[in-house]
């Protein structure tokens, strides 16, 4: 018997430590909104932002891109010189950033004064920012709520009248809909108000169902609205046509982070795919991607922003210049600090000009400088030996590749040429360079150039036409001596 429960004993330790997969996932998620809101899952999120028609993305460098269509008011159009941002949050046709100092720039469309950040804000630091169709929003750091915007009905009034659950400044998170809000506590509380099932609730009797704690983070959709639990589980809520298109979301499980959009829903799950609930279009879209870090929609969008994690983006939904990622465009790396040289002089002495002078390309051939001081060419005999470098040819150091023929630059400052010499772009090398010390050389078409030691610059062949006379007489700003390059 004793043999018996050791070996249950045995296997039940065992199973204990089986990797991820073999045995149940153990949840990763932060177990309070404040934890959440330091994790990695609130710090990507805090980078992307999905509109109406136009899209924002915040680089690692602390600056802003924005993409997409100005159809209102310049949402495109970042605030010229805006840098130390650290977080982003795009509304329908306006962005907030929030910058290392905690003040607020905002920027798009403000015919509801969404963009004009109210004088109760002047002087206090702001931790957390939130956007929706006509509002914009932002928690202190001491936890207290502001609401502005959507002046012109009783949407905006309905959402700035704060419930009086709210009053305690215990704020950590909040998301904005067109007419209805979610806001999260410190303790993990979720408190909604606004409109729900076609009727307005007022703002002393917001909201608050039984299963809204252990709340992590919050989202706003159309008409709907979602609470993430600690345990990696979602709660949806809000009207039930709305709610009915997305109810899928509650079982999904391993849930890390969440967003909604008008008649939509997003869940990111922990092995870094998403789930989409309520739009067939976004669902198609997103099968198979792997490697998500944040996702991002509006309340009243249907489309999507997805940070992958090499830092690139994805744009999905109907708005084709939404879509258009700008070219090149990496949230998550900044661009190596090359060093440049400052001065002509400088570069011509560095490792970058100094690789370039051992290869060229021409028409139809190409050369390259070994080490050794001897130069190889391979590629078609076109016109008059291209490749057919002089027997003995050493001490060079540098070479140029011409159309159809080969300048070589010798240590002692002497040139050799070889190939086509149609236009006398090989030899006769001009008779003024005899005693001179080269250090630069150029081959173009039917030309070739070399520079001396004092700067001066001498260019000759291509005698058939007027091209050849152009280029060989050489401009008055020229006559200082003064050359250190020709290409």
């Amino acid at each position: 018997m004793k043999k018996i429960v050791s070996v249950i004993i045995c296997f039940a330790m065992l199973f204990s430590y089986l990797p991820t997969g073999l045995a149940e996932e153990v949840n990763t998620l932060p177990q309070t909104p404040l934890d959440y809101e330091a994790s990695e899952y609130a710090q990507y999120a805090s980078k992307i932002g999905a509109g109406d028609a136009h899209s924002a993305a915040l680089k690692a460098d602390g600056t802003v891109v924005a993409w997409g269509t100005d159809t209102w008011g310049g949402e495109t159009q970042v605030p010229e010189g805006l840098t130390d941002v650290k977080a982003i949050v795009v509304g329908a046709n306006h962005t907030l950033a929030l910058k290392q100092n905690g003040s607020i720039v905002v920027w798009g469309d403000n015919y509801y004064n969404q963009c004009t950040i109210p004088a109760e804000l002047v002087g206090k630091t702001v931790k957390k920012i939130a956007a929706g169709y006509g509002h914009s929003a932002a928690i202190t750091t001491d936890g207290k709520l502001f609401i502005w915007g959507q002046d012109e009905n009783n949407y905006g009034q309905i959402l700035k009248n704060l419930p009086a659950s709210l009053s305690d400044a215990n704020v950590v998170s909040i998301a904005l809909s067109a007419n209805h809000a979610i806001a999260l506590k410190a303790g993990g509380n979720a408190v909604v108000w606004g409109y729900e099932e076609e009727e307005y609730t007022e703002p002393e009797c917001e909201i608050i169902p039984e299963d809204l704690s252990n709340v992590v983070a919050v989202a706003a959709g159309g008409k709907h609205w979602m609470a993430l639990k600690n345990t990696g589980k979602v709660i949806v809520g809000g009207d039930s046509a709305h709610v009915a298109k997305v109810i899928g979301i509650e079982d999904a499980t391993n849930v890390v982070a969440i967003s909604a959009g008008i008649r939509h829903a997003e869940a990111l799950l922990a092995d870094g795919s998403i789930e989409v609930y309520g739009n067939s279009d976004l669902v198609a879209g997103v099968a198979g991607l792997t490697n998500v870090k944040a996702v991002s929609a509006i309340c009243c969008g249907s489309s999507v922003c997805i940070l992958k994690e090499d830092g690139t983006l994805l744009g999905l939904g109907k708005d084709e210049e939404q879509n258009n990622i700008p070219a090149g465009l990496n949230v998550l790396s900044i661009a190596a600090n090359v060093d440049v040289p400052q001065t002509p002089l400088d570069y011509e002495a560095s490792e970058y000009a100094q690789y370039a002078s051992k290869i060229g390309a021409g028409d139809a051939h190409s050369a390259a400088l070994k080490a050794d001081g001897t130069v190889v060419a391979w590629g078609s005999d076109t016109y008059g030996g291209e490749t057919q470098v002089p027997d003995g040819l050493t001490g060079v150091k540098a070479i140029a590749v011409g159309a159809n023929h080969t300048l070589a630059l010798k240590e002692d400052g002497s040139i050799v040429a070889w190939g086509d010499n149609y236009y006398k772009q090989c030899t006769p090398i001009p008779a003024e360079l005899e005693g001179e010390t080269v250090k630069k050389i150029a081959a173009g078409y039917g030309h070739s150039a070399a520079i001396t030691t004092d700067g001066k610059l001498f260019i000759w062949g291509q005698d058939e036409n007027n091209y050849g006379q152009i280029l060989k007489n050489l401009p008055a700003s020229l006559s200082d001596a003064n050359v250190v390059s020709i290409a």
